[in-house]
């Protein structure tokens, strides 16, 4: 465990320190309008903010923290008292008040929780305490601490967040359900700096689902399957078979099957889903304006400026985050999940008819039984909040969602949908949202901005709700024959374009199975088909090969320039793996499983080869110089593996291979070996004196080692080796 010294900092958490904090995410505001190119950027800042003076500062500057690594914790009175305050859960959210050391040197953190709608204050030790907010948790102060320095853990920093190793990781998930593991354990795999914390919430599952099937409590578009909807006698017509519409026509009451679907975390442990349990508080460290940029990407905001204000909307996102301390990813998703791509909502558009000038981009309080009710209400709430201008919609909006929601224990997409956590407002009734899929799609958009940007390795924390009673397995999807068609049309694309045939009963009922009730990927799936025995047996040219990946992955004939160049691929000693990988991540491949609603996955690479293409370059260039043909598998493999492990340096390897007998059977002149080493070991022929001094040095009684080393030990041979990242 990593330690480092911080100095505590004095003061409280200021506008100031929310400006400075942001850096040159503002700089643009200063370039929109020759109007503004004059005034400093904090004159522009301190505009904006005063947009929405109305927020509750208070709530911003909570500093969040949960409850990690303990299943259970009796909040202390004081720093290493036994005396116990109230006794909180894992998961559950602490602000936090003052940072103390003791006379021992244990940091212990005063926490404020609430439990059933009653605040608490009590203390507890640092161990315990999981913050992202690495920024302000260095505003927090305590009494006669002002002068020293205090050691502080830097795991619970976002830049260091925990990283497990195998008997770690498995200690902290030992409070997760068994029907949960095994996804968290692929999940860990792949991403070893994801960190996953059970949220105790002791709720009785029955009873949770019962309580979501109250009226309008739980709603689903009408343009989804009959599986997924409702036919409670005040949702459903049996005479006409007509849903009556509960939040306007487009929404209509959820089926009980889809809402346990939807509210069982374990169906969504999945890369591409589990960001709906991903804490919402503000990060500066990878929460951007080129983030936001690519969650609102293809959309009405997408590179855009908010009409009549200063800003683009994705720096409007950011500066409302900044400001309210929440996610300005989830505020960016939330308003694309409301407003959809278009954005032609009269909600937004400023000129509806008695609410002219007034907007709503969040749709608070925007409910009612017809569209004209929906209208007025939303904008209704926008006049009384005095929301005049789009970007003072946007950090007012994050305001309810920072105080109302995320500061009141409802800290994710889940639990803004799902509303499990007992902080305050009870249980079950205090939701953002009645769309059962609303907090799924919310995630999902989040993941597809995170992977756009290469940072999906980062230390996210993903809050995840555990329940009393749950079933023994997953809630399996509701019975949907629409969809049952799509997963067996994605099977029957595998089995005509991969092994060549129509899919015979068995197996179209054994590979449904596997991508439902199994939970496997279309990758996973794909995988298994292309190394199947029946596949292998056909023994495919690997233009054949390649001919199929581009049908099965693509959808497409190949192109000839692409089809080359795979071919290439293979040719220099990739495996069929690699490429199958290649064509499965390609972003065609992910829209044709996004049409048939299957989860996309990846292929793991297992070869050294594959793994390690830097160090597969440089030893098949070794081959061809030095044994004069193309490298085989198995020794690529054990070269590659060397130098990629550290095992071997790429000079052990190279020098084992013109040690090797296969080398030494060819004979080679001294003319010939020098011009060799030149190839191998400097990728080019060599120059008259250069080649004149080795020759004149074995004649002179240097052993072929001594030359070898020569060349080994240049800079020119350091260089090309660093070529390939060696």
């Amino acid at each position: 465990m990593r330690k480092k010294w911080k100095q505590m900092i004095i003061g409280s958490f200021a506008a100031a320190l929310m400006i400075s904090n942001y850096g040159s995410a503002f700089s643009m505001a200063l370039n929109t309008d020759d109007n503004y190119a004059i005034r400093s950027e904090s004159e522009v800042i301190r505009e904006l903010l005063s947009q929405n003076d109305e927020g509750d500062s208070e709530s911003a500057s909570h500093i969040k923290a949960i409850l990690y690594g303990i299943d259970e914790y009796g909040l202390r009175s004081a720093p290493g008292s036994e005396d116990q305050i109230a006794v909180i859960n894992s998961g559950q959210q602490m602000i936090l008040k003052s940072r103390t050391m003791r006379e021992d040197g244990a940091i212990w953190y005063q926490v404020s929780v609430g439990i059933s709608d009653v605040s608490y204050t009590g203390y507890i030790p640092e161990q315990y305490v999981l913050c992202i907010d690495s920024v302000n948790l260095e505003c927090l102060n305590d009494p006669g601490m002002s002068d020293i320095y205090v050691e502080t853990d830097d795991e619970l920093f976002p830049d260091a967040v925990s990283m497990y190793g195998a008997d770690d990781f498995e200690s902290a998930i030992a409070a997760f359900p068994d029907s949960y593991k095994d996804s968290l354990r692929k999940l860990h795999s792949a991403h070893p700096n994801w960190v996953f914390v059970p949220q105790i919430t002791k709720v009785d599952w029955n009873k949770f689902i019962t309580a979501e099937m109250v009226q309008d409590r739980s709603l689903v578009e009408r343009s989804m399957d009959d599986s997924y909807k409702g036919k409670q006698s005040w949702a459903y017509n049996p005479e006409t078979g007509e849903y009556y519409g509960r939040s306007g026509y487009n929404w209509v009451q959820a089926s009980q099957e889809a809402v346990e679907y939807f509210a069982d975390p374990r169906n969504f442990l999945k890369e591409r889903d589990i960001f709906q349990f991903e804490l919402l508080t503000y990060n500066s460290n990878y929460q951007t304006e080129a983030g936001v940029e690519a969650i609102i990407s293809g959309t009405f905001m997408s590179n855009t400026m908010m009409p009549d204000d200063i800003v683009t909307y994705a720096k409007g996102f950011c500066l409302a985050g900044a400001q309210t301390n929440v996610s300005p990813y989830m505020l960016a998703a939330r308003v694309r999940q409301e407003q959809g791509g278009a954005g032609t909502s009269p909600l937004i558009s400023g000129n509806y008819p008695g609410y002219e000038g007034y907007y709503n981009f969040f749709n608070i309080h925007a409910y009612g039984n017809t569209e004209e009710e929906i209208y007025i209400n939303g904008l209704s709430y926008a006049r009384d909040n005095g929301w005049t201008s789009r970007y003072n919609s946007i950090a007012g909006g994050a305001n309810v969602l920072g105080s109302s929601y995320i500061t009141k224990g409802q800290d994710t997409l889940y639990l803004q949908k799902f509303d499990v956590d007992n902080s305050y407002y009870g249980l079950f009734s205090h939701q953002y949202m009645q769309n059962i899929r609303g907090a799924y799609n919310e995630g999902r958009t989040a993941y597809q901005a995170y992977s756009n940007m290469g940072i999906l390795n980062n230390n996210f924390v993903f809050k995840i709700p555990v329940y009393q009673n749950m079933p023994l397995t997953a809630c399996p999807m509701p019975e949907n024959s629409s969809r049952k068609k799509q997963i067996e049309d994605f099977i029957s694309r595998l089995y005509v374009n991969i092994l060549g045939r129509q899919a015979d009963a068995s197996g179209m009922q054994h590979w449904y199975n596997c991508l439902t009730i199994g939970g496997e990927s279309a990758a996973a799936v794909s995988v298994r088909f292309v190394f199947s025995q029946e596949f292998i047996d056909q023994k495919v040219t690997d233009e054949d090969f390649v001919e199929r990946m581009y049908k099965t992955m693509l959808g497409r004939g190949s192109d000839p320039s692409g089809k080359a160049h795979w071919l290439e691929v293979l040719n220099i000693g990739y495996s069929r793996r690699y490429v199958l990988a290649r064509f499965v991540a390609s972003q065609e491949f992910a829209n044709i499983c996004d049409s048939y609603e299957i989860e996309k996955g990846s292929v793991d690479l297992t070869e050294p080869r594959d793994i390690y293409p830097g160090a597969a370059g440089f030893v098949r260039r070794l081959y061809l110089a030095t044994l004069k043909r193309n490298a085989d598998v198995d020794g690529l493999n054990h070269w590659v593996s060397l130098i990629g492990t550290k095992s071997a340096s790429p000079y052990d390897v190279a020098e084992r291979i013109v040690n090797s007998q296969e080398f030494k059977n060819y004979q080679y002149s001294d003319e010939e070996y020098v011009k060799i080493l030149y190839r191998a070991f400097l990728d080019r022929d060599p120059d008259p004196s250069g080649y004149q001094h080795w020759l004149n040095r074995l004649a002179s009684g240097a052993s072929r080692e001594d030359i070898l080393h020569g060349f080994a030990n240049s800079a020119e041979f350091k260089n090309l080796a660093a070529s390939y990242g060696i």
